[in-house]
């Protein structure tokens, strides 16, 4: 009887075995100057999944941050938790302040000049534009206390 294998066996299949586990993670404020709209957003490009959502009134503090993505591991919009290996994240977006945490649980953070969006991420970034009054109504709506 044949048994199931459980471990990749090459380097080529361990590094997509290792990709699977890789998120992505973005803040940006998608608002003007004087009137911002900071967006915190996890995403799963390669399964073009939202994992977590969430919209600020302010640049988003560390703790935040933090905040979204245990959302993401714990309560995913899509799909089952679970916890990545990496977190690729663009540089001056406040993730950094996280890398000794991310360490602590097991997370690689690696910094990225571009990082890959899932579909529906511009539509997303409309939405919440148009949204900008009533704050209600779309994914990702519970602002930062």
């Amino acid at each position: 009887m044949a048994s199931k294998r459980k471990t990749p066996r090459n380097k080529r299949e361990s590094d997509f075995w290792e990709w699977e586990l890789v998120w992505e993670a973005r803040s940006l404020n998608v608002g003007e100057a004087t009137d911002p709209i900071c967006v915190v957003c996890v995403t799963c490009s390669l399964e073009d999944l939202f994992l977590a959502r969430k919209v600020f009134d302010t640049q988003p503090t560390p703790s935040a941050l933090w905040e979204v993505l245990i959302e993401a591991m714990h309560h995913p919009e899509t799909g089952k938790p679970r916890r990545p290996k990496r977190l690729m994240v663009q540089g001056k977006q406040g993730w950094k302040r996280l890398k000794a945490r991310l360490r602590d649980v097991g997370i690689n953070l690696m910094i990225k000049k571009e990082l890959e969006y899932p579909d529906g991420f511009p539509e997303w970034i409309n939405e919440v534009r148009l949204n900008r009054e009533s704050r209600r109504g779309f994914p990702g709506s519970r602002q930062q206390p």
